[in-house]
């Protein structure tokens, strides 16, 4: 993971925005794949796997349904989770994000006799901008698990109250 970071953080510092479509693609063939593929392999620690902290995560992603957030899809998979919402004003993505990391980490912490950190520093944000891109991620969410070929109860899908309309963000 190191070595990816720093392939991607030289990769940026050399190719400075904005993006060419080339850039852009080139981009998403030597980073998000890779990771996504990484990830899949089921690499790095799986402490989601635990059905007890994958129940604690897809709680606290519902905790703000409607309050901070507008909650559409998500998926609690072994080691890391995806989730397609929209920030509700005046509460921004990394004060959620940091509510459900802090949270979660806290308390699976605890469930699982460990210590340190939990989650990753970084998350991969996508900006929605049609309709068509809201109906992709959904889908994208809601197949990752058996694109990782997890079996039964190794993942959590689920849905929140849900994102209408051809311009939402999150």
């Amino acid at each position: 993971m190191n070595a990816w970071r720093a392939e991607r953080d030289r990769w940026l510092a050399a190719h400075p925005e904005p993006w060419s479509d080339h850039d852009i693609s080139t981009y998403a063939e030597l980073f998000p794949e890779r990771l996504q593929a990484w990830l899949d392999a089921g690499s790095g620690e799986c402490c989601l796997r635990c059905p007890e902290v994958s129940a604690l995560v897809e709680d606290a992603l519902h905790h703000f349904d409607g309050s901070r957030y507008v909650l559409d899809a998500y998926a609690v998979m072994p080691n890391h989770v995806h989730v397609l919402m929209k920030p509700l004003n005046p509460c921004g993505l990394p004060r959620i994000l940091h509510s459900w990391k802090s949270f979660s980490a806290h308390r699976a912490n605890l469930m699982l006799g460990r210590q340190g950190a939990f989650w990753q520093d970084e998350s991969f944000d996508h900006v929605v901008r049609s309709a068509q891109q809201l109906a992709f991620y959904r889908k994208y969410i809601e197949e990752n698990p058996s694109k990782a070929q997890l079996l039964d109860g190794e993942s959590r899908c689920g849905r929140g109250l849900g994102l209408v309309g051809a311009t939402t963000q999150g």
